[in-house]
C-alpha cells in the first residue's frame, strides 16, 4: 500500500497487532506518552511519530520487529 508521503493512521487494535503486542500494553504506552490523537473515544496513530517514540524511549535500541517492553529490561 502507497500512501504518497502521508503518514499512516492506524487504530489501537491495528497497532497492537503491529508491534506485537496487546491492547493493554498499548494503552500503557499511551499512558507513558506514546503519541497519539483521541476523537471520541477511539485512538488514532501516526506510525511514524509511534517509531520515533519508541526509538527514543528505548535508548535507540528499538527497530520494530521486537517487543519493546523486552528492550528496556535488556543489558547493553
Amino acid at each position: 500500500m502507497q500512501n504518497n508521503g502521508a503518514k499512516l493512521v492506524i487504530g489501537i487494535e491495528n497497532l497492537a497487532e503491529a508491534l506485537g503486542v496487546t491492547k493493554p500494553t498499548v494503552y500503557q504506552y499511551i499512558k507513558l506518552g506514546m503519541p497519539c490523537n483521541r476523537i471520541g473515544n477511539r485512538f488514532h496513530f501516526h506510525l511514524d511519530n509511534v517509531n520515533l517514540w519508541l526509538i527514543a524511549i528505548t535508548g535507540g535500541k528499538y527497530e520494530g520487529n521486537e517487543d519493546p517492553e523486552t528492550l528496556e529490561d535488556s543489558e547493553q
